[in-house]
């Protein structure tokens, strides 16, 4: 009698859940039960709600940045229908994977296409100097676009000033962003006005200002010229490709097909010009191994799925957009475990007031809506929570991530419906089978005095907990052995010194001043060497072919090239295998080239310096046979996800300048950067310096890498901190189930020690299955790892030790968690136990 009367008191008006079909009254009753149950069980409703708003917060935060990275280049109206044309090809074993074409193509597929609706090309070509008055800044080619007069009807970028089909029609026009016409000319109308490009002799009208390019386009621009003003265009070299070239296909046309049919192009117009310049067909090149062909890529594919040669900037990895959507949906497993076990751990307590419920009429359909609306109920309250700090966080997430996201949830209705859409279906998941198995309870068993809370529930939660822990062990072992990957490309030697090399990119402005400028710079103490380069380690050298004497044009070597002054091997602290560096003194090398390991090997040459390479004309030189001099050890001049490969040097020519790269000793660097900027100014002042720190350029390069790390480091912590906070939860009530027991232990002798220990011993072995069934992760983690061409020593005994390392780390952190809880039960007072029994 006693147990009913508490019943009644604590739920009067229960027995009107049975009779009443009226949906508001019943609502409301359901909800004022959910909030009566959070305020009475309120550690269990805090480590529920906490659990909930960590893990809804956490994949909130991952949704925005996946979001992102699978919506570049869907704002184009038309972009189910644009496609970027690529060569990819082999040539005696050297891959030819370009995102660039011939500016040939743009006519044929016009004509010779009937599925292309439109065309248009854009090309880059170097730093420009834009002046207008008084003020001149420096522009990246990334900034400075040519661009054909068809740019505007084929993507969807938003002109705010100008006629789509005019702006680009007139050779000295160029289209400006809302931004650059505000760094220019403030509030003024820009139309009309006239920009000094490079030198006064170049001029350019402004026909037109375009919004600034969304963060989610594959490439950004401040300025596009018009394209038919350049002297490049006018090439008739099929096999010079250094245009991007993109098509827009007509509704309904076939891309597979369209791909397939640009093989008649190299029939046409590739294969005559291999037999006038090489003496060699199309056929002869298949019939030697090699190939050539052109592929296409659907515009919103590219950031993504495409990893070519001369890309505009770098791409994403589907991989990475994979696994962070893995890792949002773990999280919020993880958090819905710990829902689950709670409530089911919590069953014990609650199938008092189940039983009184039923002896009262309540129907068992009536109790599972009622348990589901209380689950739902915390999952909406934690939704909440969850979206105010997301909004809190987004500025620290764009740190971590080094990007410029945004999260406003009243942005739409779809968005704010999408956020309370996954707060009911997380409260709904979670609480299905704790409403479930509560409303089963019957009343027979509560007027026995059977709390339930064991037999199969006590399975479940042991196997959820278990569940939990797995993916709680593969999150962290996956995230260790990436981050020791990641941290292993950064810091793995690259074969060059990039420490203490200041680098000026604006070279090409001294004109024929350099070597005063060099003599100059090595007046000051702390400035060891200076050096110039077409190309810097870490961007993309020229890929051209090459000749080796006595075998023949026929069989064709492409080589990554590039052209350096003498002292680069100094500046960049380059070892030789063989031979010697350029050298001044020796005038002959300015004939010569150098060579690096890869090359030796890949071309099986027995005797690098008896041998000669036929090189393409350039940089003052003449298309003849030239002798190597020496071979450089191999090093990193491209991504470290690729394999080193074969590489040439030559001796950079009097009229090119390219990129000038300074050693210093590292002593003051700060007063060495302000010593070249100020004796810049006294040879260029004209011109704005553009510079930067070499490993600061490669800091940049690892920025994917850095980020990867972070977010991973991160959320791996967060999947822990919920994990723990189940735990806490779970011990929570286990020393409450197991009070008595605790008690007659302690009665017979038992030790504070020994009781921690009898808590903590289930932990212990539930983490000890979790390992082995994350074990298989190592799979996994080796199907990644193949993506890299220079990784860390990796096999199941080094992920054995990683994933022991952290279940070791996890137990550690889970006793620290529950620690206090244990001790409070051992140090309990056995005869309270015995007196509420």
């Amino acid at each position: 009698m006693k147990v009913v009367t508490k019943a009644v008191f604590v739920r009067p008006n229960n027995e009107d859940l049975a009779n009443n079909t009226d949906s508001k009254p019943m609502l409301r009753n359901y909800l004022r039960s959910a909030i009566r149950a959070l305020l009475k069980y309120k550690s269990t409703s805090l480590i529920n709600i906490l659990g909930l708003t960590i893990g809804l917060c956490a994949t909130i935060l991952i949704s925005i940045y996946v979001h992102n990275e699978i919506s570049y280049d869907k704002f184009h109206e038309k972009s189910d229908r644009i496609y970027r044309i690529g060569v990819r090809g082999k040539m005696l074993g050297n891959d030819l994977n370009m995102a660039l074409t011939s500016s040939l193509m743009a006519t044929p597929l016009l004509e010779e296409y009937p599925e292309v609706e439109n065309v248009t090309r854009v090309y880059k070509q170097s730093s420009h100097l834009v002046k207008y008055e008084d003020q001149t800044y420096q522009e990246d080619s990334e900034d400075f676009l040519y661009v054909d007069s068809t740019f505007f009807e084929v993507f969807s970028f938003k002109l705010l000033q100008g006629n789509a089909k005019q702006v680009l029609s007139d050779p000295s026009a160029v289209v400006i962003t809302e931004s650059t016409a505000i760094k220019f000319f403030g509030d003024e109308d820009p139309i009309g006005k006239i920009l000094k490009i490079n030198t006064e002799e170049t001029s350019l009208t402004i026909s037109g200002v375009v919004e600034d390019p969304p963060l989610n386009s594959h490439f950004h621009f401040r300025y596009l010229a018009a394209l038919h003003s350049r002297p490049e265009v006018q090439s008739d070299n099929w096999l010079s490709h250094n245009f991007y070239t993109y098509v827009l296909l007509k509704p309904g046309a076939n891309e597979e097909h369209f791909t397939e049919s640009l093989s008649s192009l190299l029939e046409k117009y590739i294969s005559p010009m291999l037999m006038q310049i090489l003496n060699l067909s199309l056929d002869d090149l298949i019939n030697q191994g090699s190939s050539f062909y052109y592929i296409t890529t659907k515009i919103t594919d590219i950031h993504l799925e495409s990893n070519l040669q001369y890309e505009f900037e770098p791409t994403g990895d589907k991989s990475y957009v994979l696994i962070f959507s893995a890792l949002a949906l773990l999280i919020l497993v993880v958090a819905s475990i710990n829902f689950i076990n709670l409530a089911t751990a919590r069953s014990a307590n609650r199938s008092l007031e189940v039983g009184v419920r039923k002896l009262l009429g309540s129907p068992r359909s009536s109790l599972i809506v009622q348990f589901l609306t209380e689950s739902t109920f915390i999952s909406i309250i934690s939704t909440i929570f969850a979206v105010i700090i997301a909004v809190i966080l987004i500025p620290s997430f764009n740190n971590i991530t080094n990007s410029s996201l945004t999260f406003n949830p009243f942005s739409s209705p779809g968005l704010i419906l999408a956020l309370l859409g996954m707060g009911i279906l997380v409260g709904v998941i979670s609480g299905l089978y704790p409403a479930i198995a509560l409303a089963a309870t019957k009343p027979v068993n509560v007027l026995k005095g059977s709390k339930g809370g064991t037999g199969g529930r006590g399975r479940l939660r042991k196997t959820l907990v278990i569940l939990q822990f797995a993916v709680t062990l593969i999150i962290l072992t996956c995230t260790t052995t990436a981050y020791r990957q990641l941290n292993f490309m950064q810091d793995k030697d690259l074969g060059f010194e990039k420490e203490n090399v200041l680098v000026v990119n604006s070279g090409d402005f001294l004109g024929n001043q350099y070597e005063a400028f060099k003599s100059e710079l090595l007046s000051q103490t702390n400035i060891n060497q200076v050096a110039r380069s077409r190309h810097l380690p870490g961007t993309i050298f020229s890929n051209n072919a090459h000749w080796l004497e006595g075998e023949g044009v026929d069989k064709i070597y492409t080589l990554m090239s590039t052209a350096v002054s003498f002292e680069w091997d100094e500046v960049m602290g380059l070892e030789m295998a063989e031979g010697r560096f350029f050298n001044i003194d020796h005038p002959t090398d300015s004939a010569g080239v150098i060579v690096n390991e890869a090359t030796i090997r890949e071309l099986q040459i027995e005797n690098p310096t008896e041998t000669r390479f036929w090189v393409p004309p350039g940089d003052g030189r003449d298309a003849v046979f030239t002798p190597i001099i020496g071979v450089v050890k191999d090093f990193h001049f491209q991504s470290m996800q690729k394999p080193i490969g074969p590489a040439i040097m030559y001796v950079i020519g009097k009229g090119s300048y390219g990129k000038i790269s300074i050693k210093t000793n590292g002593l003051a660097n700060g007063e060495v950067m302000q010593f070249v900027e100020q004796t810049w100014s006294s040879f260029a002042p004209d011109y704005p310096i553009d510079s930067f720190w070499l490993d600061d350029f490669f800091d940049r390069i690892f920025s994917a890498e850095k980020r990867t790390s972070r977010i991973l480091l991160v959320f791996s912590i967060i999947s822990l901190l919920i994990s723990c906070l189940g735990l806490l939860g779970m011990i929570s009530f286990s020393t409450i189930l197991r009070t008595k027991e605790i008690a007659v232990r302690k009665t017979y002798g038992s030790s504070i020690l020994q009781v921690v220990l009898l808590l903590f011993k289930e932990t212990y072995i539930l983490l000890l299955i979790a390992t082995a069934i994350a074990a298989p992760s190592f799979f996994l983690i080796n199907k990644w790892m193949q993506n890299f061409a220079y990784r860390i020593d990796f096999d199941f005994i080094a992920f054995g030790i990683t994933l022991a390392g952290v279940a070791i780390a996890i137990l550690i952190f889970a006793a620290a968690t529950i620690s206090k809880e244990a001790v409070k039960a051992a140090r309990a007072n056995p005869a309270d136990a015995f007196s509420r029994a």
